[in-house]
């Protein structure tokens, strides 16, 4: 499944105000529920994030990110952590499900 994600405000490195805002595209996998071992519900699992884009304070143009780019992985990886970016697939699983 993909998705765009949207954040704003996001915290780059834990305790320091040191923020972005941007956009990144977002692929995701659903597992099956699997009630032999206890899980009785589908889950969200791995989640890839293939591009990101930063909306700059000085500028209206947006700045697309390589992955090689210093920022990429600091971005990729605040995201990856955060539980903001999970409950979002789960938001579009869902939603996608009732389409």
């Amino acid at each position: 499944m993909k998705f765009t994600y949207y954040f704003d405000e996001l915290e780059l490195i834990k305790g320091y105000a040191v923020m972005a805002a941007g956009e990144v595209d977002v692929d995701y996998n659903i597992a099956k529920a699997e009630p032999d071992v206890g899980i009785f519900e589908p889950w969200i699992t791995d989640i890839d994030i293939t591009s990101i884009v930063i909306n700059p304070t000085n500028q209206t143009a947006k700045y697309n990110i390589s992955q090689d780019h210093w920022l990429y992985k600091l971005i990729h990886d605040a995201l990856i952590d955060s539980d903001d970016l999970l409950q979002a697939c789960e938001e579009d699983a869902a939603y996608e499900a009732d389409i």
